[in-house]
């Protein structure tokens, strides 16, 4: 599944859901497999100060 479709996907979940996603994806193919990294954080913290202040939860998809 290329990007588009993943967007796409994710914004019928934030419908469905009634809340921001938040993604968080490495790799799941053989051989380009990726850890989670440290450096992740403050791109993590950019999205989560996007979220407007009133929203009351938030939906994060991990995949790694």
């Amino acid at each position: 599944m290329g990007l588009r479709e993943r967007v796409q996907l994710y914004k019928r979940v934030e419908e469905h859901r009634k809340r921001p996603l938040i993604t968080y994806i490495t790799s799941p193919r053989v051989g380009a497999e990726g850890q989670i990294g440290g450096d992740m954080l403050p791109e993590l913290l950019d999205q989560l100060t996007q979220i407007p202040q009133n929203e009351k939860s938030v939906d994060l998809l991990v995949v790694s």
